[in-house]
């Protein structure tokens, strides 16, 4: 494999503080609608992500607030080290309005 130049990542984040039991149109949070990690499970990529890396190679992660300072601790556990943030989301309702929530 060659060394990888650019990382995208969307970790699929657990919510211990999100509601199972809710009846919103997103069926109660992410645990509902696709497996999710524990964060001591994400790190056990870290070391294959550092074997797999170029030299000078960017990681991108979606990136929730909630898990921001663990997400930040992520990238440096894969070798990175934090520069900037490289852009951000405007999410937009159906309506074309923007989505105003977490």
């Amino acid at each position: 494999m060659k060394p990888v130049q650019v990382w995208y990542i969307d970790c699929p984040w657990f919510y211990a503080q999100r509601c199972t039991h809710s009846k919103t149109k997103f069926g109660g949070g992410t645990t509902a609608q696709y497996p999710t990690m524990q964060d001591q499970e994400l790190l056990t990529i870290c070391e294959y992500i550092k074997a797999n890396s170029a030299k000078d190679a960017v990681m991108f992660s979606w990136c929730v607030t909630p898990k921001i300072f663990f997400c930040l601790y992520f990238m440096i556990k894969c070798g990175f080290k934090i520069v900037n943030k490289g852009f951000a989301w405007e999410k937009i309702n159906a309506d074309g309005s923007p989505f105003l929530g977490s």
